[in-house]
């Protein structure tokens, strides 16, 4: 049962932060009299850095353990 509430506690963190996070930039907009970003606006930018694909890189990865 410890280990299902920790779980769900952590989806349910995971899944907040962003929300917060929006929450607090539109609020600091407010107060400076601007409209600020959506509230959803976090969840739209971390959609996008999932759907990007690492560079395929021409370079063989022993050069960057080699070279400092």
């Amino acid at each position: 049962m410890g280990l299902i509430t920790t779980l769900l506690n952590l989806v349910t963190f995971l899944l907040v932060a962003p929300l917060a996070l929006g929450l607090l930039g539109r609020s600091k907009a407010r107060l400076q009299l601007r409209h600020g970003p959506s509230l959803l606006q976090q969840y739209r930018d971390m959609k996008n850095l999932w759907a990007k694909h690492p560079p395929d890189l021409s370079i063989p990865p022993t050069v960057f353990a080699i070279a400092p």
